[in-house]
């Protein structure tokens, strides 16, 4: 759950040509698109997205999400070499978490949504996934995560709607420096937000990262962030 209060998102007048050519992502990389109508009745249902799987969505925000990540590559993982541990804070129905699978010996995914971590299990298995640990609860205290045998992580994605900033802000320098490089979304939804965004930008420059934001195609409350060791 998100720490702040929320206010109402503002689309862009960006959102309707972004939405339309999104209408055409979808229909060409999920094969049984014409499922999509059918999940206001019938739910959960099995989507195939082309070269990535199969997976189970529950509801038309978990068919956006399986655009966004697998077709757009809005975490950009599809260029990201061969690595051994990748963190997913925020996993939801595991779409990023498989993707990452493929590219990591380890990843470590984290979800506290009782519903979603039934999906996330039901994909991994799905996907026959045997490298991925779960941990089913919230992330308040980033250090927790980083036992002392841990000695780096090669990619940190957070998005966990306003929570990435106390789990970042909060973390020890010294496991910051453990993270080679992190990816997520951020969120402006009130003034406080866009202070901790401010701090957050600071605090990822104090412990040696170029931090590089752009915008999300829809809203001005939201946007991609990315940190890269200098």
């Amino acid at each position: 759950m998100c720490p702040y209060k929320k206010e109402t998102k503002i689309m862009k007048k960006s959102a309707i040509p972004y939405y339309l050519s999104s209408v055409r992502t979808i229909t060409q990389g999920i094969n049984n698109w014409l499922l999509i109508p059918f999940l206001g009745l019938l739910h959960p249902l099995r989507f195939t997205v082309q070269g990535k799987g199969s997976f189970i969505a529950d509801n038309y925000m978990d068919v956006w999400t399986l655009k966004e990540v697998l077709l757009d590559d809005c975490y950009q993982i599809n260029s990201l070499s061969k690595c051994s541990l990748i963190i997913d804070i925020g996993a939801s129905i595991g779409d990023f978490t498989i993707l990452a699978s493929s590219k990591a010996k380890h990843v470590i995914s984290c979800e506290v949504d009782l519903h979603r971590l039934h999906l996330l299990r039901a994909n991994i298995q799905l996907a026959k996934k045997e490298n991925i640990t779960i941990i089913p609860k919230k992330i308040i205290n980033l250090d927790s995560l980083f036992s002392k045998k841990m000695l780096s992580c090669d990619l940190l994605k957070i998005d966990c709607e306003g929570s990435e900033y106390p789990i970042l802000l909060n973390a020890k320098m010294s496991t910051l420096r453990k993270i080679k490089k992190m990816i997520g979304e951020l969120h402006f939804f009130n003034q406080e937000m866009k202070y901790d965004f401010k701090r957050l930008k600071k605090r990822l420059a104090s412990a040696g990262f170029i931090v590089k934001i752009w915008e999300n195609p829809v809203h001005d409350s939201i946007c991609f962030f990315s940190a890269s060791r200098r």
